[in-house]
């Protein structure tokens, strides 16, 4: 018996560390459907083979994306989506329940339950990149999965903008809510959040950003500014800058783009991006090609 409670984000955690156990090619597959799932909780099979995910358009029978990887997803998605936290038993009884009602056999239900209790033996760390209102400088800190949900999820609304993996909620016009994002100006964000007061280099800002969308092609500096970034970097603003019309989070502000640096994320507002530790190289960057490109904003 194990009565003890495992929390709606220990939950998440878990999800995400069985998937890419089980599927490691599909994490980035799995970062984005699991955002859009959030919303449409349970996921749903349609008699096509495609996976209802509010317009994702993720497809079960391509071969981007199998069917046994879909099949787990929409078995993690209905046990591991929860609103309240849960004891460790309900949650691996729902588990077992909800693989034996997509179809899986005894032994693959047994191996996933014993994956599922390995995986809750070791308690999952996080990366913090935080940023002050009073300075411009940027802290890292690697934190464990009780410490976010004692120290810092409890004063989330203090923060102009605060990331929790895929989740973001910003302080517009004073309100703190959340703010919809698709997945490249997801990270575009977060890079220009961890690295406040540098630019960023273009092309590889690029790769990192639409890596997920399956869209990387061959591209120049001078092709992703006008092509990808440019796009990208306006819908931010229009989602966080401040205007002359409206204000959105105050202090934040991505100046207009020199021919001879990348994308700058600058201003003295507080912010906390909060990411699962293993998605830490998914936003590194190097920062000694300063991004240079022959076009400007």
């Amino acid at each position: 018996m194990n009565n003890h409670f495992i929390s709606p984000l220990g939950a998440e955690v878990l999800a995400r560390k069985l998937f890419i156990e089980r599927s490691p090619k599909a994490a980035d597959w799995f970062d984005s459907a699991w955002e859009a799932a959030r919303h449409r909780q349970p996921p749903k099979a349609s008699t096509s083979g495609s996976l209802d995910l509010g317009g994702l358009g993720v497809l079960g029978g391509s071969d981007l994306v199998p069917d046994a990887i879909v099949s787990d997803f929409i078995v993690f998605c209905r046990t591991f989506i929860q609103k309240h936290p849960m004891t460790v038993d309900a949650l691996l009884k729902l588990l077992a329940d909800n693989s034996k009602a997509n179809g899986k056999n005894d032994h693959a239900i047994a191996k996933l339950l014993h994956q599922a209790e390995k995986g809750l033996e070791v308690e999952s760390e996080f990366v913090i990149w935080s940023g002050k209102s009073s300075i411009d400088g940027v802290s890292t800190n690697v934190v464990s999965l009780s410490h976010v949900e004692r120290e810092l999820l409890p004063h989330s609304h203090d923060y102009d903008i605060f990331v929790l993996n895929r989740k973001i909620s910003a302080k517009l016009a004073g309100e703190f809510g959340p703010v919809k994002l698709d997945e490249r100006n997801y990270k575009l964000l977060v890079m220009l959040l961890r690295y406040r007061g540098h630019c960023l280099p273009s092309l590889e800002a690029y790769k990192k950003a639409w890596r997920v969308m399956g869209l990387v092609n061959d591209r120049t500096p001078k092709d992703v500014v006008p092509l990808y970034l440019r796009r990208s970097i306006s819908e931010l603003r229009a989602k966080l800058q401040s205007s002359e019309d409206e204000e959105r989070v105050r202090g934040f502000m991505i100046p207009p783009k020199s021919p001879d640096h990348g994308y700058v994320c600058t201003g003295t507002f507080k912010f906390a991006v909060i990411i699962s530790r293993d998605l830490e190289s998914a936003f590194n960057l190097n920062l000694s090609t300063r991004g240079a490109d022959p076009v400007g904003d």
